[in-house]
């Protein structure tokens, strides 16, 4: 698969990806994928959705979606543009998992804004280059399972952040 331009065909689809992060799943590993928008029926991204498509360079993902789940574009190393809708509540997971955008070191997200968001989990934006956070949502966390394994780690960008009054 290199292209897709707009996935008319899974026009009903509501997730993608595996319910576990050790398993198989979505598009996982298509090497020469490069675009991506996805249908407006998407409201969940699961584990290793687009994990290791290291063609990615957009995805366009619906206002609907509510949850990134764990790898869900971990390695995707030349995604440079995304859009976090500001219904997501949940990304990336919270025991084994993390790291729904680990590796996307070419992503630099000017203004993090996730007014909904409750749970970001362990290594979520690990490389990213996020230069500010207006909003976290409620989340009551950024840990996730063990203290050293922070969502914004290897944040070399960040100047400005907002924490929530639920922290």
């Amino acid at each position: 698969i290199e292209t897709f331009e707009e996935l008319e065909l899974f026009t009903g689809l509501t997730d993608i990806g595996a319910d576990y992060y050790y398993q198989t799943s979505g598009f996982m590993g298509c090497a020469n994928l490069r675009r991506v928008k996805l249908p407006p029926s998407v409201k969940t991204l699961k584990n290793n959705a687009f994990k290791n498509c290291t063609s990615l360079e957009s995805v366009v993902l619906p206002d609907i979606l509510t949850t990134i789940s764990s790898f869900a574009f971990f390695g995707c190393d030349k995604l440079t543009e995304i859009n976090i809708p500001t219904s997501v509540t949940v990304i990336g997971g919270r025991q084994y998992g993390g790291g729904a955008f680990e590796g996307c070191t070419s992503l630099i997200i000017e203004d993090l804004y996730l007014p909904n968001l409750t749970s970001i989990g362990r290594y979520t934006f690990y490389g990213v280059k996020v230069k500010k956070i207006s909003s976290l949502g409620m989340i009551t966390e950024l840990t996730g399972a063990a203290n050293y394994l922070s969502a914004f780690m290897r944040n070399t960008e960040l100047t400005s952040v907002v924490l929530p009054d639920t922290l």
